[in-house]
């Protein structure tokens, strides 16, 4: 068995060999069946047990895309998944900014070519974009705190690296001075994609990045599609997520994170994260940091939510009732002790990606089912509000639904409100002009985890304090008095 992290070249392999078309992996499934012969087996003959070998059918819908609106007054629907737009709906300003280079060839990463590219494409999409207030092409590993510092007594809020690849560690190192230490937004840029002469569009792809971190917004729902269930507003979006070091990693803990929306647009999120003790599922300090969102949230809409939709990832079906006990009575706590009177109206959806089911359209068609396609009959839970989406057009292999199982449904909101809404919400991750194949509050939870790994990097817990104090972990209040969107 594989206990420890594959390398990248593995990984790559990995993922190439596992990208198999849909027709191929119909046919590879039949083969298995056909090999098995389960009919001679003599355990299922005594247990009477029997294997279809037809592929179980079902009725599947497919919802409409949103209509979004990507600024110039534009609105666009996405067709199989993505879309194109040339402007940002709220731009951001790239006022006081740099670029530095580390432990990378300078003359080879074309320097003077990118921040002219930035500056172009930047006023295209309508960003306000100045003249680079720093820069170092030169900069070593191990001068790479005194730089940050540099840049920030410049007046610089915003730094472009480029990142050598020499050193795997510079990445993590970089956020961990950037956002512990000096309270400074900052950019990677891997060193051969710097190499490389990068088209328009690898710099529209960095600046979607930039302008979310600067607080500005790249699209959001047009007005005709908002859904019901938030057309009055008053909603946080609230995505989590725990993740876990591999077993080699002894003394490496668990991560966890929790996202919420804050703004009207549904694009801004504030992040809290948690170290805890290894493989715990629960998010232990669950309730403190669905309070401490409150109160973000409060800040920024001068009232609290009335309705809190919650996307969880990463529980299996044995901790659902954990779920309920733990979490669930973790957000009403945390809203008592800011109001007492009322009580919010929770939608808890599981997220599930980590199972076996998939879709196919028929025995010879290489295409996978279209971006939108919803089963929530047959194969579903009888009574209770449980479906399965493509969300997403997948770029390689057969396309993985996500499912989704509510736990609480205090509106009692009926499944279509449901369905679309997470749909719609596939298409505000901020990253990409894609559709995802999980909601954004959920991807940003991802996100947060990852993030939190970098900061972490290098530490050492003690296990046994870990399980009578998690501990929380946090940002210089200059990076969030900045921008609490850093993390993207």
């Amino acid at each position: 068995a594989l206990n420890k992290q594959l390398n990248e070249k593995q990984l790559q392999t990995m993922v190439r060999e596992a990208a198999t078309p849909p027709n191929e992996r119909l046919k590879k499934i039949k083969e298995v069946i056909h090999n098995m012969n389960y009919p001679a087996n003599p355990i299922f003959k005594h247990f009477k047990l029997e294997i279809e070998k037809d592929f179980f059918k079902v009725d599947a819908k497919i919802l409409q895309a949103p209509k979004l609106d990507v600024g110039a007054g534009r609105g666009v629907v996405p067709r199989n998944g993505s879309w194109q737009a040339n402007r940002f709906l709220k731009p951001s300003a790239l006022e006081s900014w740099g670029l530095i280079v580390v432990d990378a060839d300078p003359n080879a990463c074309r320097c003077e070519e990118f921040m002219q590219n930035i500056n172009r494409i930047g006023k295209q999409m309508g960003m306000t974009v100045n003249a680079p207030k720093y820069y170092n092409f030169n900069v070593k590993p191990f001068d790479l705190k005194r730089t940050l510092y540099a840049a920030s007594e410049k007046g610089v809020n915003f730094l472009f690296i480029i990142v050598g690849g020499r050193d795997k560690n510079c990445y993590h190192k970089v956020k961990q001075i950037a956002e512990l230490e000096v309270g400074l937004l900052t950019q990677c840029i891997k060193e051969f994609t710097a190499k490389a002469k990068m088209s328009d569009q690898t710099i529209r792809n960095i600046l979607l990045k930039v302008n979310s971190k600067l607080m500005g917004v790249n699209q959001a729902l047009d007005a005709s599609s908002i859904p019901r269930c938030i057309s009055e507003g008053g909603v946080m979006l609230v995505g989590a997520d725990v993740t876990h070091p591999s077993p080699d990693q002894t003394s490496v803990p668990s991560i966890a994170a929790v996202t919420a929306s804050f703004d009207n647009f549904c694009f801004k999120y504030n992040i809290e994260l948690s170290v805890q003790t290894p493989k715990a599922e629960i998010i232990v300090e669950f309730e403190d940091m669905i309070f401490d969102h409150l109160q973000v949230y409060r800040k920024n809409q001068r009232c609290l939510p009335r309705k809190i939709y919650v996307f969880r990832d990463g529980v299996s079906e044995g901790q659902f009732a954990q779920v309920m006990n733990s979490e669930l009575v973790a957000i009403e706590k945390a809203y008592r002790r800011l109001d007492q009177e009322r009580k919010p109206e929770i939608l808890f959806l599981l997220v599930q990606k980590r199972h076996h089911t998939r879709f196919f359209l028929g025995e010879h068609d290489r295409q996978n089912v279209e971006p939108g396609t919803v089963v929530d009959t047959e194969i579903v839970h009888r009574s209770e509000l449980d479906f399965y989406l493509v969300s997403h057009s997948a770029l390689k292999g057969t396309a993985r639904p996500t499912r989704y199982h509510a736990v609480a449904n205090d509106g009692g909101l009926p499944s279509d409100e449901v369905e679309q809404l997470t749909y719609y919400l596939c298409h505000l991750y901020s990253r990409c002009m894609r559709s995802v194949s999980y909601p954004t509050p959920t991807y940003y939870a991802h996100l947060a985890c990852l993030r939190a790994r970098s900061l972490t990097f290098g530490d050492h817990f003690n296990n046994s304090d870990l399980e009578k104090e998690p501990k929380r972990l946090r940002v210089m209040d200059k990076m969030l008095n900045c921008s609490r969107m850093f993390f993207v």
